[in-house]
Order: structure tokens, then sequence, then C-alpha cells
């Protein structure tokens, strides 16, 4: 137990604590551009929306708190989010509802997307493996006690 505490256990601590993602400021010109990441729309009153162009009815299930938005547009003056959220009534099955949310654009605070930060991956992984390099060559190498030992009985020199 103690082996795979420290093998695998410490460096997924030290990978989670190191936070090898990082939140990154983008545009309102972005923001329409991003297919794949997650980005967070922040507004003044700290309600926050997620922007994921495919979000899955797990998730949905899983995170109701989160007001999740399949898509933005930013022609207009104001800026539309369409949201997709599920609603379960009493003695009625879940329903996916999607609807239409129009907010000012002034009253955003932030776009942002996580990021992979790579230079701190790196760095981390690279001290992982040398700290485990040294564990490994300390508990290998034993010193010899010498003060016992006889190599050439009878020998002089």
């Amino acid at each position: 137990m103690k082996r795979y505490i420290a093998a695998i256990l410490i460096p997924c601590l030290l990978f989670q604590l190191c936070g090898c993602y990082s939140q990154k400021l983008i545009t309102l010109e972005e923001l329409t551009s991003e297919t794949d990441d997650e980005v967070v729309i922040t507004l003044s009153n700290s309600d926050k929306y997620y922007l994921r162009k495919n979000v899955t009815l797990e998730e949905l299930v899983r995170n109701p708190e989160k007001i999740y938005c399949i898509d933005a547009d930013t022609s207009a003056e104001s800026l539309v989010l369409y949201t997709k959220e599920v609603r379960k009534k009493s003695n009625q099955p879940i329903a996916i509802v999607i609807d239409t949310l129009k907010l000012n654009k002034n009253s955003v605070v932030s776009y942002q997307k996580n990021e992979l930060d790579a230079a701190n991956t790196m760095l981390l992984s690279c001290g992982i493996i040398i700290g485990v390099a040294i564990i490994i060559a300390a508990i290998l190498y034993e010193p010899i006690d010498m003060s016992g030992m006889k190599l050439f009985e009878g020998q002089k020199f």
C-alpha cells in the first residue's frame, strides 16, 4: 500500500495542486470561434454561464446548478445565449428545455476558457521523474561496510 501511495497518489496530488490548467481571458470575437472548449461567461451580478457546444444529458443532470449554453450570437447589440436546461416536474419525465437569453454586452465582466498550461505541466512532470529517480537510486545504493571485511587474507602490501 505504501508503494502505491508513493508511486501513484502523490504524483497525482502534485498534478492537481500545481494547476496544469489555467483560465485564459478571451475576447468577444474569439467567443463565437471557440468550438470544443468550455467558455465561462461571468456577469457583473456574479452569474456564470458555461458555453459548450456539445453538452450531454449526463452533464446536465449531474450539474443542475450550472447554466449551460449551446450557442452564442454576438452580431446584435446584445449578447444572445441559447441555454440548455433539464427541468423535471412532479409525475413527469425529465424535459430538456432550450431557451434564449438576451444579455447586455456591458454587463459581461469576462469571457474565460480553460487552457492547458504546458510549461507548468512539463516542469512538474520532469520534477516528478527526477524525484522518483533520486528515490530509486537512494534505495538501491546501500553503502558497503568495509570495517569487518578481509579482502586478501595473508597477503601484505
